[in-house]
């Protein structure tokens, strides 16, 4: 065997030495630090709004995201648009997913750039739901709807029972329609009342104004008193205001009293001044 050289340490070949690449720079410009925007097509089911968001985050900051669904139905359309902090970013997302299989479809990827994007796009309408008729219907029922509702749902009743037995059947269904009468509104009987009849006592009471039927009330009780004056004035038929003046004129000074009480006090003091004599 031929002898071998032993290899210096120090001496190495220049092909031995690993050439380090320096990375190289890219050049950013004032576009790539605007917004960007990617169209993503062939979205498949089940991929949506937070879905496409906890996807795509992974690549830089994500804006905004505008996936389109049915007015009809609101199911997904199938196409979205995705917006990025940086327009950069929005570009290598159009590079690396574009034709990237997922879920047995073929993502399509495409950059947009601002201008080439309606200013309405992602625009939400943000809906406050309409909550009159949920109002109306839990409104307290007043006395009126109560009565009018029990009488459409006895005459609904009827109809029924009738038809019933012209069919030959008979049921008893008091039972079923019975409610509970301390919540219905209890109506007063109306009375006919004569227009002559009150013209009359009215004009009576106006010509003896000083003449009262009422029970002379008990000196202890004044307010029972008035209760009474009360109650006849709702339902004595209406005196003129002179009249009233003389009521309470008479009531308030025992001096003025009537005639023919005045002429028998008179009477009985001459004759009492006679016998005294």
């Amino acid at each position: 065997m031929a002898p071998t050289t032993p290899k210096k340490k120090g001496n190495k070949s220049p092909k031995s030495k690993l050439q380090k690449k320096k990375p190289q720079k890219i050049e950013v410009s004032d576009d790539d630090r605007l917004p960007g925007i990617v169209y993503i097509g062939h979205i498949p089911h089940g991929f949506y709004e937070r879905q496409i968001n906890e996807y795509f985050s992974q690549f830089g900051k994500v804006l905004d995201i505008k996936l389109s669904r049915s007015k009809k139905t609101g199911n997904s359309k199938g196409y979205a648009f995705v917006k990025f902090q940086y327009a950069a970013v929005a570009k290598t997302v159009a590079e690396t997913c574009h034709n990237y299989l997922f879920f047995n479809k073929l993502l399509k990827c495409e950059y947009k750039p601002l201008s080439d994007i309606h200013p309405d796009t992602f625009f939400r309408y943000h809906m406050t739901p309409n909550r009159k008729p949920k109002r109306l219907h839990n409104r307290p029922l007043t006395e009126e709807k109560i009565l009018s509702s029990f009488t459409d749902m006895l005459s609904k009743q009827k109809k029924k029972i009738n038809k019933l037995q012209k069919l030959g059947i008979d049921l008893d269904l008091e039972d079923i329609v019975e409610v509970n009468k301390s919540r219905l509104p209890v109506k007063p009987d109306k009375q006919p009342v004569d227009k002559e009849e009150t013209t009359v006592e009215s004009t009576e009471v106006s010509k003896s104004p000083a003449k009262s039927t009422k029970p002379t009330p008990k000196r202890s009780s004044k307010r029972k008193a008035e209760s009474l004056e009360l109650e006849e004035e709702k339902v004595s038929p209406k005196i003129s205001p002179a009249a009233k003046r003389l009521k309470r004129a008479v009531k308030q000074s025992p001096s003025l009293k009537t005639p023919s009480n005045v002429s028998a006090k008179t009477k009985v003091s001459s004759s009492g001044k006679k016998n005294k004599k």
